[in-house]
């Protein structure tokens, strides 16, 4: 159990949480290799002003 919280730790390099200025609602911002495959497996358009190592996924 502890061998696969390690895995999944390395493939995040940072979580940003950040207030929606429309409505307030936070906004949860991943950074590292675990975005980029939840972009892959859910075929998520890249957001506009983000980085190829930051990515935001609205809905999981």
């Amino acid at each position: 159990m502890l061998d696969a919280k390690d895995a999944l730790r390395g493939l995040i390099d940072r979580i940003v949480l950040q207030p929606n200025e429309t409505d307030g609602k936070l906004s949860i911002h991943l950074e590292g290799a675990l975005a980029a495959l939840l972009q892959l497996t859910l075929c998520v358009k890249r957001k506009q002003g983000l980085s190829s190592d930051a990515q935001a996924i609205a809905k999981i």
